[in-house]
């Protein structure tokens, strides 16, 4: 994404640096405010949920529900941002030659690259299949999730024709 944009040699490490420290902030924002909210050290623990335990307390049954609520709707928004992300990499390794070129292919109703976003979804899906049994698979899901957003720019491309030279002729 970060070729679409204007002078993108700064912006774009300007924008993944913005988005980290912010992301750190409210993070770090968040969490204090949950562990100055917590009541009870050992009821929160013993508790199923204790975030929704920690909500329940501080907001009410209903309160709590809705604030819950709402960390439900970011992880989708999260799933749904890390799906597009990683189908438009995929778009480009496959636009690229990095993947076979039948994932390169844009749909013409929606000029979106329908192919690589079912990819990643599917992908995604078949991942997540054993976490559905266990908190040790859950736990190597999410893992797996986060430590793969930065492999596939990573990955070495074949450079472009224009850039291949020829070999010079042997000298034997």
């Amino acid at each position: 994404m970060a070729e679409e944009t204007a002078d993108a040699g700064r912006a774009a490490p300007r924008g993944v640096l913005i988005s980290v420290g912010s992301s750190a902030c409210f993070g770090l924002f968040y969490l204090l405010s949950l562990l100055f909210s917590m009541p009870d050290y050992q009821a929160t623990l013993d508790s199923s949920q204790p975030v929704l335990h920690i909500f329940t307390n501080a907001f009410g049954k209903t309160g709590g529900s809705i604030a819950f609520s709402f960390i439900i709707l970011c992880v989708t928004l999260c799933g749904t941002f890390s799906v597009t992300s990683n189908s438009r990499m995929v778009f480009a390794f496959a636009r690229d030659a990095g993947l076979p070129r039948w994932f390169d292919k844009v749909g013409v109703r929606t000029g979106a690259p329908i192919r690589t976003v079912w990819l990643s979804v599917v992908l995604a899906f078949c991942l997540a299949l054993p976490s559905l049994g266990s908190v040790v698979a859950f736990t190597a899901v999410t893992s797996i999730a986060t430590m793969y957003v930065p492999v596939p720019p990573s990955l070495p491309r074949p450079p472009p024709p224009s850039l291949v030279l020829p070999l010079p002729p042997s000298s034997s």
